[in-house]
C-alpha cells in the first residue's frame, strides 16, 4: 500500500488534503510538543493545497492559521501568536480582494477584536511576499 504522502509529493491534491486532516486530528494531544508538531505539520499540508486548490482550500488554511494562533495564545507564546493571526489576516486579505464575500465578512466582523499587531503583521507579510514575487505565495 502506497502511503498518502507519495501522493501528495507527485501532486495529488487529494492526498496533500488527506494529510493536512490527519494532522489536525492529532493536534489534541495532551503533550505540547506533540501538538505543536501536529498544527504545524496540518498547516504546512494545508500550504500546499492552498497554493494548488481551491478557494476552500485557502479557507481552510485561514482557518487553520487562526485556531493555531489562538493556540499558541493560550500557550504563552503572544509574539508567534500574532504572527500567525497575522498570515491568516493577511490571506483572508488577499481572499476578500479576489471576490470572496465570506473572507470580508469575516474581517468587517473581526477587526475589531483583533489587537493593532496583528495587522501590522499582515501588512508586513504582505509587503514581503509583494517584494519578493508580487504575489501570496502560500508555500513559503
Amino acid at each position: 500500500m502506497t502511503h498518502p504522502i507519495s501522493f501528495a509529493a507527485a501532486g495529488d491534491l487529494a492526498s496533500t488534503r488527506e494529510l493536512a486532516d490527519e494532522a489536525y486530528r492529532r493536534r489534541l494531544d495532551n503533550n505540547p510538543m506533540i501538538a505543536a508538531m501536529a498544527w504545524t505539520e496540518a498547516i504546512t499540508f494545508a500550504r500546499l493545497a492552498a497554493a494548488r486548490g481551491q478557494s476552500e482550500d485557502q479557507t481552510s488554511l485561514v482557518y487553520l492559521l487562526s485556531s493555531f494562533a489562538s493556540w499558541l495564545g493560550a500557550q504563552g507564546q503572544v509574539a508567534l501568536a500574532t504572527t500567525f493571526e497575522g498570515q491568516a489576516l493577511a490571506l483572508a486579505e488577499v481572499m476578500a480582494e479576489s471576490g470572496c464575500d465570506e473572507m470580508a465578512d469575516m474581517i468587517a466582523g473581526s477587526g475589531h477584536r483583533l489587537p493593532a499587531a496583528v495587522f501590522e503583521e499582515a501588512r508586513r507579510f504582505r509587503d514581503a511576499v509583494d517584494r519578493s514575487n508580487n504575489q501570496l505565495d502560500l508555500t513559503e
